[in-house]
């Protein structure tokens, strides 16, 4: 069995998981990297309401939605294309 052919966990995933903030970062490792996602961080963006989490007292964490990190990943680099877009035009419009 290839690696193409392997089915990815992503894929099967639940979108409803819960995942701590050590478990974003091991499933997202690029993402993660390179925008230095730590706890905080993504605390941070939960409070700003870009992604859905909330407090587990039972392990005394705060827990992620699979679903919504994917999203906000999805949104970031929609943004970033349009930037880049926006950027080149930018640059063909002052001929260099």
């Amino acid at each position: 069995m290839t690696v193409r052919n392997m089915p990815s966990m992503k894929r099967n995933a639940n979108p409803y998981e819960l995942l701590t903030a050590e478990e974003v970062k091991e499933e997202f490792p690029k993402t993660s990297r390179r925008y230095a996602w730590t706890t905080k961080k993504l605390v941070t963006i939960w409070r700003s309401g870009g992604i859905d989490a909330e407090w587990d007292n039972t392990i005394k964490r705060h827990v992620f939605t699979r679903f919504s990190v994917v999203e906000f990943i999805k949104h970031i680099r929609r943004r970033l294309k349009i930037e880049l877009d926006e950027l080149g035009e930018d640059l063909q419009a002052t001929g260099s």
